[in-house]
This record gives structure tokens, sequence and C-alpha cells, in this order.
């Protein structure tokens, strides 16, 4: 197995909570609305 990481993991990581920025983007919009 290589020790890249997959994007899902990438993106957990750069959130505090581990969800996906696309995820919150999408909840944010649908705040919005």
């Amino acid at each position: 197995m290589s020790s890249e990481k997959t994007d899902v993991e990438k993106n957990a990581e750069d959130t505090s909570n581990g969800v996906p920025l696309s995820f919150c983007l999408l909840l944010e919009e649908e705040i919005q609305v």
C-alpha cells in the first residue's frame, strides 16, 4: 500500500471536526436558502 492519502482523508485533515470542506459548504448554502 502506498503512503499517499485519498482526497477524502486530506479534506478530513483540513477541518478540525473531520468533515469535508465541500460538505460544509453545502450545509452553508442550504442554511442561507
